[in-house]
């Protein structure tokens, strides 16, 4: 297993996925970012190393343009990530801090397992706490063809939750498509 960092990003003053500056300079980003930490690095747009000298120098970068509006740490299998798919979706999940992880990852699978069309998986970890306050969160990705397919495959995820044994204090849905920077 390997973390990965997840992090949702906002544009600023206006600013499009497609502007011109924008790209090119996270194709800057993306070329210290693997050039330190020798792996791969993507950024997908949404429809609708922390700390190091390195993250200071990117980050510098893009401050005028984007805000992070938070970062998850997480220990997942990374060759299982479905990144080859058109539409990925994550799905952020806060629970409460006294929630069984195995009995959510349960309930959370049965209640998912009839979605199909996922034809290019789905992997859920949990994310890597940087500190006793941080809260509890577990990520789902799931890969589709399209977002129309990914929107009916998962509308009945939020109805089963409220059978859930732990149910979620916050759940997100993320529709992404992996931006290109050339």
């Amino acid at each position: 297993m390997a973390i990965i960092e997840l992090a949702h990003i906002s544009l600023k003053s206006g600013l499009i996925a497609t502007d011109p500056q924008l790209k090119r300079n996270l194709k800057e980003v993306k070329r210290v970012i693997e050039g330190y930490s020798k792996l791969q690095t993507l950024f997908y747009t949404q429809h609708g190393f922390s700390g190091s000298p390195e993250q200071n120098k990117i980050l510098s970068l893009v401050k005028d343009q984007m805000d992070i509006d938070w970062m998850h740490y997480i220990d997942v299998d990374q060759a299982r990530l479905p990144l080859d798919a058109r539409v990925l979706v994550i799905v952020k999940a806060v629970v409460p801090r006294e929630t069984h992880k195995r009995i959510f990852d349960q309930d959370f699978a049965a209640g998912t397992s009839s979605l199909g069309g996922a034809r290019y998986g789905a992997l859920a970890a949990w994310n890597i706490p940087k500190d006793d306050y941080e809260d509890v969160v577990r990520v789902h990705f799931s890969g589709w063809d399209n977002v129309e397919e990914a929107t009916e495959g998962i509308a009945n995820t939020v109805e089963h939750t409220q059978r859930m044994r732990a149910r979620p204090e916050e759940l997100n849905f993320f529709f992404t498509e992996r931006s290109e920077l050339d």
